[in-house]
């Protein structure tokens, strides 16, 4: 019985939010959705960070190998697909390393 008189006491209640608990959760909505895009630009600026400095190094990585290396010709297969390849092999140090580039014919 008493959980029927305060369900009854509730949905009879005319009282609502005032104009100054709107406005603060309207400002705590606009503060919540500006972080989320800053986060989100935060992040995509990451990420064109990190892809510019690994193709950076890629780029310093096949130019080192093509200094000294002769340059020889050769076929990938990868799932049954072949690709013609240009590559160069070297050695510096303990460390082999191969560029290679599509062919160009």
């Amino acid at each position: 019985m008493l959980l029927k008189s305060k369900i009854k006491k509730k949905l009879g209640n005319r009282a609502g939010e005032t104009i100054g608990e709107t406005l603060i959760s309207l400002l705590i909505s606009v503060l919540a959705i500006t972080m989320f895009a800053g986060a989100i630009m935060s992040a995509l600026n990451m990420v064109k960070t990190g892809r510019a400095a690994l193709n950076t190094y890629y780029d310093n990585t096949n130019n080192l190998a093509a200094i000294q290396g002769t340059v020889k010709t050769g076929t990938i297969t990868v799932e049954d697909e072949t690709c013609d390849i240009v590559y160069a092999e070297n050695t510096f140090g303990n460390t082999k390393v191969i560029a290679y580039k599509p062919s160009e014919e």
